[in-house]
């Protein structure tokens, strides 16, 4: 069984994490400045760009800040001998590194330091085929350049500046893809990358908004749809379809989790929903006996058995003389109640028994004689 607590710690932990990982930018101050390979004197000068040109500032080392272009930067890695080739080159304009620590240089010979390496499966978009066995590429978007510290300006609006970053970076781009003698295959290929770039973004924010919160399945249903398709639609090995992988399952532990919880809220709706209707249901029959039986009360009945309508008791003999026949008392309890005499029948065989009274005949009082 899967904890729920470890996937909202997570995603706690994750939206820290992109908190932390914020991009900044900064604004170069000067004209012609140059742009260099590395943060040390001998490294090779790339290029040299204008004032007002924004950059994505990586942070600072020594004098220089280190920093990403719009749209990247060429560069040179070597294709390789023939009996060990370094990359296998695709119809799409593109190329897939074969070795570890494939070295990227400024410049088509191993006279200029290294800028970077590349690592087996890695894929490199082809921007024409140099000479001597060198193949031109656009180099992957990670590839840090340095700008002395003193032309650049890291204070300024944040927001201006990465909406002006994003529209360079993509205008460039392109720019630089289209100059390609081959490159101008994998145009399509980047296309479909914004387009699966852009969907990741969206679901990235959509993420962020349900960060330690509570989701429901169903939304949880849907960010799992939309980053399946993301990783579908992602080219093999990217850090798209890595990211969307990872968010992937994530999702799907935590919908099982908000799966169970909803199903078990169900449950006890609906336990509480029958428990209700049983104590109404009951509150109802309460009611309508305590009705009946107080209209029983309130309503004489008559007696079912003839005996009750009279009486049960004992036979008891009283006083028996020379002169006078055995008299007998219905008694019940210690209270008598007849006085019974027959001239039919032998009441000393009912002496100390129980005796149903059916009926009687009222007698006028005695007077006189009777009396006594």
């Amino acid at each position: 069984m899967r904890s729920v607590y470890l996937p909202i710690l997570a995603f706690a932990l994750l939206a820290t994490t992109v908190a932390a990982q914020e991009p900044r930018y900064a604004l170069v101050t000067h004209n012609n400045v140059p742009v260099m390979a590395g943060p040390k004197r001998p490294d090779a000068q790339l290029m040299k760009v204008a004032s007002g040109q924004v950059v994505q500032f990586l942070g600072r080392e020594g004098e220089f800040g280190k920093v990403k272009l719009p749209g990247g930067v060429e560069a040179y890695v070597a294709k390789g001998r023939a009996s060990q080739p370094y990359l296998a080159m695709e119809e799409t304009g593109e190329a897939r590194v074969l070795v570890s620590r494939l070295k990227i240089r400024p410049h088509p010979n191993l006279d200029w330091p290294a800028m970077g390496t590349l690592e087996p499966n890695q894929r490199l978009i082809v921007l024409e085929e140099a000479a001597d066995g060198w193949i031109k590429i656009l180099a992957p978007r990670d590839q840090a350049v340095y700008i002395h510290s003193d032309y650049l300006d890291t204070e300024g609006d944040q927001a201006t500046w990465a909406t002006t970053f994003t529209n360079s970076d993509k205008l460039r781009r392109t720019q630089i893809l289209a100059s390609g003698k081959i490159s101008e295959k994998a145009i399509a290929r980047l296309e479909e990358t914004e387009k699966v770039n852009t969907r990741l973004e969206a679901a990235e924010k959509a993420m962020a908004e349900y960060a330690g919160g509570k989701a429901s399945a169903e939304r949880l249903r849907q960010l799992e749809t939309e980053y399946r398709g993301i990783a579908e639609a992602a080219p093999e090995g990217s850090l798209a379809r890595t990211t969307a992988e990872e968010r992937l399952t994530y999702i799907q532990d935590r919908r099982e989790a908000a799966e169970k919880f909803e199903d078990a809220r169900r449950r006890i709706a609906e336990l509480e929903k029958s428990k209700a209707a049983r104590e109404a249901r009951y509150g109802e029959s309460l009611a309508s006996f305590r009705e009946n039986k107080e209209r029983e009360m309130a309503t004489p009945k008559p007696a079912n058995s003839r005996f009750l309508q009279y009486g049960i008791g004992e036979l008891h003999r009283v006083f028996v003389t020379e002169t006078q026949r055995p008299t007998w008392v219905l008694s019940k309890g210690l209270e008598k109640r007849f006085v019974v005499t027959s001239e039919r029948y032998d009441l000393s065989e009912y002496h100390g028994k129980t005796i149903g009274v059916t009926g009687w005949e009222k007698l006028g009082t005695p007077k006189g004689k009777d009396l006594q």
